[in-house]
């Protein structure tokens, strides 16, 4: 077991091409399936221009909390503390700024495609700013992974998602999760070997898909009341404005 555990993480190249590939391939059908998915009866499919401000803002706040607020100010503040710090870096606590407006973007646009729209601008903000090497096309896979999972489950929940009190808890953690986990396996698994030449062990993994099951759920717990009434705080905003301010369709 402990061989198994401490063992490094690599396929022979042409598997993991292989893998690379069919992650693009699956990515690209799931995308046009999503974007070509005729909308239910009295559901909005097209977007408006407030719809695109507020993905363009949610983006710009995401990167901002992830890339320097989270990495540069709460990461190095808790891993300071004795202890308590240590299990809170861990269990990824410290995004907890990062989940709310992700949890508030789910809530406010419900279009297709638009958690997909926020985790691709984060990354290529990200990238322009901080990546220092400019855009990587290789690296696409997993900030669309970061949205994609999220938007199948939101098709498949029928647009209730967040809207039932029974399952809001429910749907918070699977949010979140769905937003994680399979990025989780896909980086150290395909994406840093055949792209970056970096391995990782079996027990890496684990630690990773575990601590953000834990944190993860515990943070969408404790921040999905205050999500709700947020986005019902700025929907009615967005009522009362409405006969003033249509949007264009787009």
């Amino acid at each position: 077991m402990h061989d198994f555990l401490f063992s490094k993480i690599k396929f022979p190249f042409p598997v993991s091409i292989t893998l690379l590939a069919v992650t693009w391939i699956l990515e690209i059908v799931a995308l046009i399936y999503i974007w070509k998915r005729p909308g239910k009866k009295g559901e909005s499919v097209r977007w408006t221009t407030k719809d695109i401000i507020t993905l363009a803002i949610l983006s710009v706040i995401l990167m901002v909390f992830n890339s320097v607020v989270n990495d540069r100010l709460l990461g190095p503040l808790f891993k300071s503390i004795p202890l308590i710090g240590g299990a809170v870096d861990f269990l990824h606590l410290k995004d907890f700024p990062l989940w709310f407006f992700f949890l508030l973007a789910v809530a406010l646009v419900r279009k297709p495609g638009a958690i997909i729209a926020i985790f691709f601008i984060k990354y290529v903000l990200e990238q322009l700013i901080y990546g220092g090497s400019g855009i990587n096309p290789l690296d696409w896979p997993v900030a669309v992974m970061q949205g994609l999972f999220v938007e199948l489950y939101l098709i498949g929940r029928g647009g209730k998602t967040l809207l039932q009190p029974k399952l809001i808890f429910v749907d918070a953690i699977l949010l979140c999760l769905l937003k994680e986990i399979p990025a989780d396996f896909y980086k150290p698994i395909i994406g840093s070997p055949v792209i970056h030449g970096k391995v990782t062990t079996v027990l890496s993994v684990i630690n990773d898909v575990g601590s953000h099951i834990i944190g993860v759920s515990i943070v969408a717990v404790i921040l999905i009341p205050l999500v709700i009434q947020v986005a019902k705080s700025l929907n009615s905003l967005n009522e009362i404005d409405d006969d003033q301010n249509k949007g264009m369709n787009v």
